[in-house]
């Protein structure tokens, strides 16, 4: 149990690198390729809780570590469109 613990934090510090390179890799390319990124993780992390919810025991710090990852997500999310609209301004949110 512990090394899966262990594994899980660092499935978790892999996971927030990760998100961090490719959040800085699709704000230079689009608003596009990061929201269809962001819906991938987002499925997936569902997928995950759901996984050990019923398969496994669902104890208080698989809680905690699913509800930071999507709270993570959100707050790195609303950043991203705050700086979208402090840079560009609203047209660039608006499909021409």
């Amino acid at each position: 149990m512990f090394f899966l613990m262990l594994n899980i934090i660092f499935l978790f510090i892999f996971y927030l690198f990760l998100m961090f390179i490719l959040i800085f890799v699709f704000h230079q390319v689009s608003l596009f390729f990061y929201l269809v990124y962001l819906e991938i993780i987002f499925f997936f992390i569902i997928f995950l809780y759901i996984y050990f919810f019923f398969f496994f025991y669902m104890d208080y710090f698989m809680f905690i570590f699913f509800f930071l990852i999507n709270v993570f997500e959100g707050v790195i999310f609303f950043l991203f469109i705050y700086n979208l609209i402090k840079d560009y301004g609203f047209d660039y949110l608006v499909i021409k």
